[in-house]
């Protein structure tokens, strides 16, 4: 009998709902990522690929699943993901090819816990001066 149970070193992260009956989802190991519709066509659903892109060429992810904020999607990119290998990301929902922001060479990160300490010291740098502006 067939074993199905996922095993812990096939991780990927999940879809996302980008609007208008779009969804983008990723996938391991330089797979890359696409964007696809999903509609009623009779009684049943329809899944039609739209985009399709390697990790190279847009955004990309293997283990966590990138964050929509508004229009924005917020991504850790993975190792194999070119000269964006594992920076904080960020691109419109309305274009997955072409980032808008990325937090640099200078900054890149591990698997959820470096990108925690760098958004803390971040949110921290912030909080310090909103401290600092409003006590004036």
């Amino acid at each position: 009998m067939a074993d199905n149970r996922l095993e812990s070193r096939n991780n990927a992260a999940s879809p996302i709902l980008l609007g208008n009956d779009e969804i983008a989802v990723f996938g391991s190991y330089g797979a890359g990522g696409a964007r696809i519709r999903i509609g009623l066509e009779g009684s049943g659903y329809k899944a039609t690929v739209l985009e399709q892109h390697k990790g190279t060429n847009g955004i990309a992810s293997d283990q966590q699943t990138p964050i929509v904020l508004g229009d924005f999607i917020w991504c850790l990119m993975p190792e194999n993901a070119g000269p964006l290998k594992k920076q904080l990301v960020c691109f419109n929902r309305s274009d997955l090819l072409k980032p808008v922001w990325s937090s640099g060479k200078e900054n890149r990160f591990g698997r959820g816990l470096d990108l925690i300490l760098f958004l803390k010291r971040r949110c921290m740098f912030w909080m310090m001066m909103v401290c600092y502006i409003c006590s004036e």
